[in-house]
């Protein structure tokens, strides 16, 4: 068996889904900041920088500020526990979960 120093998993989408946790959180930090977003296609924001995709609905460096620091503080409580690959909810977890221990 060979030995490895490192092992690189390409967590997103694969052992993943970020989608649900991302999309709650922006449509939570849009709310608290007033955009309605009942007309909006978060699913545009998946992958651009925080600020880039705040800058489309706030012109005050300070708002595009409050809304990245939100997202990522709300992120990291909730939004990132969102995240378990869609089948797993529905099976056995995966027997990748050892190794990644």
């Amino acid at each position: 068996m060979q030995h490895y120093d490192v092992i690189l998993f390409d967590v997103d989408g694969t052992l993943i889904d970020s989608a649900p946790g991302i999309l709650n959180t922006l449509e939570e930090v849009f709310t608290k900041m007033g955009v309605d977003v009942t007309h909006v296609n978060l699913r545009r924001y998946l992958g651009p920088p925080l600020r880039k995709s705040f800058g489309e609905h706030f012109s005050d460096p300070a708002k595009i500020e409050e809304a990245t620091e939100l997202y990522r503080e709300s992120y990291r409580e909730k939004g990132s526990h969102e995240g378990y690959h869609r089948d797993w909810h529905h099976s056995d977890p995966p027997a990748v979960w050892p190794v990644l221990r």
